[in-house]
Formats: structure tokens, C-alpha cells, sequence
């Protein structure tokens, strides 16, 4: 059960809620900034639809079906990625068997977990299932987790069975945001615009978390919505030099995208997260990389950001206080692109974590006029 910070509310949850249902009702998805759409083929491999992923600096992209050119068969999610390079590292490195002895999912193939969730979620394109509402990071790699015969999957599969596990909202460009606003509500990163050409499967463009909340940035303002309102109090820290295959485990384990990395005092150093897995994919690094400290290993994507110059140069960590006015917040996550921020008390030591997709959720939640979120389950975003 998600924990929230604690305090008394200092916000009307009601007042918020139809302020936010005037703009979200007033407004269509074709206002809004589009980017150009980036998609896999279905027949490509699963390293090299996560290459994609790195090189294009996104976190998620649709995969077209290779029958039928206006067939999104579902998304590729960069957390997967992290579970793909552990089945690698469990397959070709014979040292690796104490290294997993924290994980124990239960014995179901890759291939046989794909066709159940494919089962569960087929519906009307555009609509969320309650079985894809529920899918998540750690039940993905209990599939995974279990496959004896990973190579041959990968074979027969492609990246069909990886895809099919997140369902790809799409939208009209007549949509009103409010619809947009439950999507990101659910975890979506992003979501695509319909009315575009078949060679990018009828995609227009995409929508992102960053550019949405950009968007609904004005109607934070005056709100008096603080930090401690919204954000989980659960908090997964590991030490500077904790082994970096043992944090992506302990990702993995606990169905988390983020970590705390934090030195001996407690303090909170640097953020890790599932997207520290992209430079994995670079073409230099190998397996042995994953046996470094994390504080080497994320200096040498700081390292590879440079040579490559395909980033721009982030702060380790971007963090915020439980008082802090949300709406300020917001500006921050914007400006840095981070999709979350650690909330720290005044020793930087880490109380929680507030995500993009809290803050949806809790938009979702006023526009309903009720406060659930307090037994919301923990994102994964």
C-alpha cells in the first residue's frame, strides 16, 4: 500500500478538482506539443529494439505489427530492458548463480506469459483493460524470470511478447485531455495522436508525461498543494558501493524503477534508475560492467554522455522538500526532464519519492472528487 507523506491537507481537494475538470474538459490533445513518432518493427530483436529506446533518449515506444502496418501491437518499456540484460548476464556468466538467489518467481515461461496477458487485455484499440492497468516491471520479469530456453523465445518471438505486456494508448486529435490525464494516471510515459501516415502506424505524434504536465502547469499555481500531499514515504537506498547488478536485482525484486543511491552518513547522492541501463546498449560496454560499484558505473555514463554528446549534462540528483509548493515542483521537473524527484529532509537524507504519475493520479483522483490515493499501489514511473 502507497504511503503519503504526512500533514494536514492545506488545499481544497474539490476547488482543485473542477478547476482542473474545466481545463482538462476545455481543451483537445491536437493543442498540444506533438513529437515526431518513434517506433520498433516487430521483427527486430530485443537488444536492438532497447538500442532504440537509448539512441532516441525515450523511456517507451509503440512496436508495429508487421502484418498490418496500422497495427500497434503494444510498447517497448526501458524497465524491460533491465530485465533482458539480467537473463543475458544469468545465461553467459557462470558466477552469476549467487547473484540471483534473492529471486524466487515462480517457473513460467517467457512465451506463455506473453499469451496470457495478450488474452487478458485484447479490447477495443485505445481502451485500458483492468488487466493492463496491472501490469507491472516485477510480474514482467516473473515471466521472464523463470524461461529456460530464453534464446528460443527471442527466436519465435521477436519482441511480440515484450510489447504485448503494455498496451499502447492511442488518441484522436479531437480527445479531450481529460482522457490523456487517466492515461498518464495509470503509468503511461507516453501516448500516441492518431492521423498520421501507415509507415508510422497511423501515428501523427506522441505525447509524453513532461510535455502533458508542462501543459497543465498553470492550474498548479495559487493551488496550494504541497509536496507532502502526494508523495510515497517508501524509499529503496543502496550504498555508493553496492554492486550495480545487485541494485538492477534489487529493481527488479521490488518492482521499483529508482533507487537511492546514497554514502555511509545516509545522505542521498545520486538517483538510479532503470534508465541507467541505456548505455548497456552502446556497443562498448559488456557484462562485466554490471559488476562495478554503482559510483563507477554511473560515471561512466556520464563519461559515455560526453563522447556521445547525444545528452545534455543533468544533475546526479534532483531533490525537493516535503513542504515545497508543488507547482514549483512541477517547474523544476520540467526544466531538468526528470520524470521524479526525491523528497529529503534537511539532512538530504531520503523520506520519499514524488513521480509525474503521482501527480496525475492525484489530478485523476480530484476530478472524482475523492482522495483514494492514499491506498493507491506505489508507481513504477
Amino acid at each position: 500500500m502507497m504511503k503519503l507523506g504526512g500533514g494536514e491537507k492545506k488545499f481544497d481537494l474539490n476547488a482543485f478538482g473542477v478547476k482542473m475538470g474545466e481545463f482538462l474538459e476545455s481543451h483537445t490533445v491536437a493543442e498540444l506539443p506533438l513529437k515526431d513518432p518513434v517506433l520498433c518493427d516487430e521483427g527486430i530483436t530485443p537488444a536492438e529494439a532497447f538500442k532504440v529506446l537509448s539512441d532516441n533518449k525515450i523511456r517507451a515506444c509503440p512496436v508495429k505489427s508487421e502484418a498490418d502496418t496500422l497495427r500497434i501491437i503494444g510498447c517497448m518499456d526501458q524497465r524491460d530492458a533491465v530485465l533482458h540484460v539480467l537473463d543475458e548476464h544469468r545465461a553467459k556468466c557462470a558466477e552469476c548463480k549467487g547473484l540471483f538467489h534473492a529471486l524466487s518467481f515462480k517457473s513460467q515461461s517467457f512465451k506463455e506469459k506473453a499469451e496470457k496477458e495478450r488474452t487478458t487485455q485484447a479490447g477495443p484499440r485505445g481502451q485500458l483493460t483492468a488487466a493492463s492497468r496491472t501490469s507491472s516491471f516485477s510480474s514482467s520479469f516473473a515471466a521472464r524470470g523463470g524461461n529456460k530456453d530464453k534464446d528460443k523465445v527471442h527466436d519465435d518471438y521477436g519482441i511480440r511478447g515484450l510489447a504485448s505486456m503494455h498496451p499502447f494508448r492511442t488518441f484522436p486529435p479531437s480527445a479531450l485531455l481529460v482522457q490523456v490525464t487517466e492515461a498518464m494516471a495509470q503509468g503511461e510515459y507516453m501516448v500516441g495522436v492518431s492521423g498520421g501516415v501507415s509507415d508510422n502506424a497511423g501515428l501523427k505524434g506522441m505525447i509524453d508525461q513532461i510535455a502533458f504536465i508542462n501543459f497543465l502547469s498553470p492550474c498548479f499555481h495559487g493551488t496550494k498543494i504541497q509536496v507532502k500531499d502526494i508523495y510515497r514515504s517508501s524509499v529503496l537506498p543502496v550504498k555508493t558501493d553496492e554492486q550495480t547488478i545487485k541494485a538492477f536485482e534489487l529493481m527488479v525484486s521490488k518492482g521499483s524503477s529508482g533507487l537511492a543511491v546514497v554514502d555511509e552518513s545516509g545522505m542521498i547522492t545520486q538517483n538510479f534508475s532503470t534508465s541507467d541501463i541505456k548505455i548497456y546498449f552502446d556497443g562498448k560496454q559488456n557484462l562485466s560492467t554490471l559488476h562495478l560499484p554503482i559510483e563507477d558505473y554511473l560515471a561512466k555514463k556520464v563519461d559515455h554522455a560526453k563522447e556521445t554528446k547525444s545528452h545534455q549534462t543533468r544533475a546526479p540528483i534532483s531533490v525537493c522538500h516535503a513542504d515545497d509548493d508543488l507547482a514549483g515542483v512541477i517547474t523544476k521537473m520540467v526544466k531538468t526532464g526528470y520524470h521524479r524527484v526525491w523528497v529529503v529532509d534537511l539532512d538530504k537524507k531520503p523520506l520519499g519519492i514524488l513521480s509525474l504519475t503521482d501527480v496525475f493520479r492525484k489530478v485523476s483522483h480530484a476530478l472524482k472528487g475523492d482522495d483514494e490515493s492514499k491506498g493507491a499501489s506505489c508507481s513504477l514511473s
